[in-house]
């Protein structure tokens, strides 16, 4: 329940915990930040040399002598950032494209507004793997990309409603670039698509295109996380 890359984490603890995970080479690990420039200054193509083999040596001080390869980044440990909006998602993912990880998942939760993934604005940059100028914008290449999306409605004593095609949109997007998506929940508020003169609960109107969507407040358990009639749980292949 914290950001392990807020200013006040010193890199040096920082070392230690990516030492420790990669110890836990069986376990996988899923680091996600809301300060993502913080996160590449750390692991920076520039820089990863250097980082990789401090990680290395703490782990080799604490084992003791042995012959192990460092495979660097480390293919069990996932980076992601948090997103809510598209100035967020502007802000925070072309950060997270430029940073070396096996896996880059993005957690759009609460979903506050709709996102449009392909319209991500950002200039051109070198892909960090090839050397290659590469469309930083074009979020499914084959090297700079996103693996996992993950969306999700907010909860709690003042949560917002999340409009049902906010959450369609992003799982198409998905589907058409190849990138796994899991919806983790409604939130608070549900969809109520009926007639609305008995409606007893809070209930509000929110604004989407092509329509406004009736959303009522009935607690997380009765709104569910079920979307179009089916749940979304896929996940990325740990081998990737």
């Amino acid at each position: 329940m914290s950001d392990l890359f807020h200013a006040d984490v010193p890199f040096e603890f920082i070392d230690k915990v990516f030492a420790t995970m990669f110890d836990a080479g069986k376990h996988t690990f899923m680091i996600l930040t809301k300060r993502p420039s913080r996160m590449l200054e750390y692991l920076s193509p520039d820089n990863q040399r250097y980082t990789a083999r401090k990680v290395f040596d703490l782990t080799k001080s604490r084992a003791g002598s042995f012959d192990c390869d460092l495979h660097w980044p480390l293919s069990n440990v996932w980076l992601g950032v948090s997103v809510e909006n598209q100035a967020t998602a502007d802000e925070r993912i072309p950060l997270l494209l430029q940073t070396p990880a096996a896996i880059r998942f993005i957690s759009v939760e609460p979903l506050l507004g709709s996102i449009d993934l392909t319209q991500i604005n950002h200039d051109w940059q070198t892909n960090f793997l090839t050397g290659e100028q590469t469309d930083m914008g074009r979020l499914w290449e084959d090297t700079n990309k996103l693996n996992w999306v993950i969306v999700g409605g907010e909860s709690g004593p003042g949560a917002r409603p999340m409009h049902p095609d906010w959450v369609r949109s992003l799982r198409d997007q998905c589907l058409e670039a190849g990138i796994k998506f899991f919806f983790k929940q409604w939130g608070e508020w549900g969809w109520f698509q009926g007639g609305h003169s008995s409606i007893k609960l809070p209930a509000t109107f929110v604004d989407g295109e092509p329509f406004k969507a009736w959303m009522v407040r009935v607690g997380k358990k009765e709104a569910g996380r079920t979307l179009d009639g089916r749940t979304w749980d896929e996940m990325p292949n740990k081998n990737l």
